[in-house]
């Protein structure tokens, strides 16, 4: 009994020690960081929901309430305690670097129930170094660290991945409650943090069902018909969950009328979706599903190498991504374990992750790899529970080659993580450093415009000299500074040169996004020309001030 206790002793320091220092990673890092171009307007939609109760802003443009409502929540208190509301509109550039660190940090609710499933993960699949592993890896993984520190989805929806995963299975030879109950909740929850969860929900259950039959207990009759009839019940009972959340206007959409008529020839499926928007049932969980469907149907540009694919869906997109955004040990322990003990790759964790990699191949929006964080955290998790089946599964020199590589790998994993605080947004790992990193990739890989503090620091630095500010997204910081204002794309100068007399006498700070990004313009072809003198976060800093 007392090596017991002194094992579980020793896995909830481990814990809190991975939790406790990735959590001052995420506070330390969202100071030093602008507002991304998400975030100022999910704080509006969400203090908008608590102050009306409805959800209608957030669903006329795709986006699950979930998050929202928890970074939200403690701002509408706030505003009852003192009486007053916040004033968004009118004074916004005062009061959101007020609000954003609160915000940001309700964020770290769900970064927490990450690290403690995913640890659940590994010690149900590995034992209790595979659990140790899983959340040393996770917590040490600078991407998924760098979403943890925004007020944003996408930190929830990974969360809520692992948690429907693993209850799902370790509630398959359970009681009603544990087996589809609990799961079911959890699907709700994953409904209500990414529409998307629509299609890769039933997916993650059914490759977690059938990895449980494929290992099933001889105990268990018939596991196939067991998980036939539970899965139709997860799915169900939470997506009624999730409508009852988020409720109705009891109003017509404006948002699927619109959208069809933008999206669908017109026939017979663009007249029924209209006349379903005409019901007065909205706004409720399909508007946002609805919109989610939309939008992957028209698909996005993709940004990759420099260079602009209009037409959606580039099938390598993601795959590619990951190969740049991932930590190297990441990608170099899956090969050594092939050498060394390939059948330890068969978990489903590992197995899902591998799965959603494929499926990426299909995905029409492709604007940064924060769309597939969960399949990040699977991957991490999964990797974790092979690398400890393969190092007890063999001997020798092999066993001491793979406790080398995990060593290697954890210090390499912390070293990267401590050199891409405070923006993990632009990590690149070392496999694609001879470029800068927007010069690869772009928006949410690197450029989320949450440059602009790092710019006011640099500006202050260096004296505040003559500046003018090209933006991207919507943090109102430059407000505050003492910079102008300049959009060079507004100004629709017909030749590159046309801009120098706009910028001559000053230092000119442009977003890196609308530089190296989707646009072709003469404001573009006319920095693309020269070299910038500096960089301050994602900002690209010319200097015209001694231009003639």
């Amino acid at each position: 009994m007392e090596p017991v206790r002194r094992g579980w002793r020793w896995d909830v320091a481990w814990m809190l020690c991975c939790v406790s220092v990735s959590s001052i990673w995420c506070i330390t890092a969202a100071k030093q960081l602008g507002a991304t171009a998400d975030e100022a307007p999910y704080l509006r939609m969400g203090l908008e929901r608590w102050r009306t109760g409805s959800h209608g802003p957030l669903m006329a443009v795709g986006t699950m309430p979930l998050a929202i409502d928890v970074q939200t929540f403690p701002l509408y208190l706030a505003e009852r305690w003192r009486g007053t509301p916040h004033e968004l509109d009118s004074d916004l550039p005062k009061v959101l670097p007020k609000l954003l660190p609160w915000a940001r940090a309700g964020t770290l609710l769900f970064w927490w129930a990450l690290l403690v499933y995913g640890w659940l993960i590994g010690r149900r699949l590995a034992g209790r170094w595979g659990g140790r592993l899983a959340v040393a890896l996770l917590a040490c993984e600078p991407n998924l660290l760098a979403h943890a520190c925004l007020a944003t989805t996408d930190i929830a929806v990974s969360a809520c991945t692992l948690a429907l995963t693993y209850h799902f299975f370790a509630g398959r030879e359970r009681g009603w409650l544990l087996r589809v109950g609990v799961p079911a909740v959890c699907f709700g929850a994953l409904l209500l943090a990414k529409a998307s969860a629509v299609v890769f929900g039933p997916i993650c259950l059914a490759v977690v069902g059938l990895a449980w039959v494929a290992n099933r207990s001889l105990t268990v009759q018939r596991p196939l018909r067991s998980l036939a009839l539970d899965v139709p019940q997860v799915l169900a009972i939470g997506f009624v969950l999730a409508l009852f959340y988020i409720g109705s206007d009891w109003r017509p959409s404006e948002m699927v009328p619109s959208q069809t008529a933008q999206k669908l020839p017109p026939g017979l499926k663009r007249d029924a979706l209209e006349a379903y928007g005409r019901l007065p049932i909205f706004c409720n969980l399909t508007e946002g599903i609805l919109f989610q469907v939309f939008q992957n149907t028209t698909g996005t540009p993709a940004y990759l190498f420099g260079e602009v694919h209009p037409k959606p869906g580039v099938w390598y997109y993601f795959p590619v991504a990951l190969s740049m955004k991932l930590p190297v040990p990441l990608l170099v322990l899956p090969v050594l374990v092939v050498i060394v003990r390939p059948r330890a790759l068969a978990n489903w964790a590992f197995l899902l992750a591998v799965v959603l990699l494929a499926l990426s191949v299909t995905y029409r929006v492709q604007n940064g790899i924060r769309l597939v964080l969960p399949l990040v955290a699977l991957w991490a998790v999964g990797l974790a529970v092979v690398v400890v089946r393969a190092r007890e599964a063999v001997e020798g020199v092999s066993r001491w080659l793979v406790s080398a590589a995990v060593i290697v790998a954890g210090s390499w994993m912390a070293a990267s993580t401590a050199t891409a605080w405070p923006d993990g947004l632009r990590y690149f790992n070392e496999f694609w450093r001879g470029q800068p990193g927007y010069q690869y990739l772009n928006d949410s890989n690197y450029d989320w415009g949450q440059g602009l503090k790092p710019l006011d620091r640099w500006h202050r630095k260096n004296g505040r000299p003559p500046m003018k500010v090209w933006t991207f997204g919507n943090d109102p910081a430059f407000r505050l500074m003492p910079v102008e204002h300049c959009q060079l794309d507004a100004l629709n100068l017909a030749a590159p040169q046309d801009h120098l007399p706009v910028v001559r006498g000053h230092y000119l700070a442009a977003s890196a996004l609308l530089v190296y990004g989707y646009w072709d313009t003469s404001a573009v072809r006319f920095l693309r020309q020269r070299q910038p003198v500096a960089q301050a976060g994602t900002y690209l800093i010319y200097d015209f001030t001694q231009v003639p």
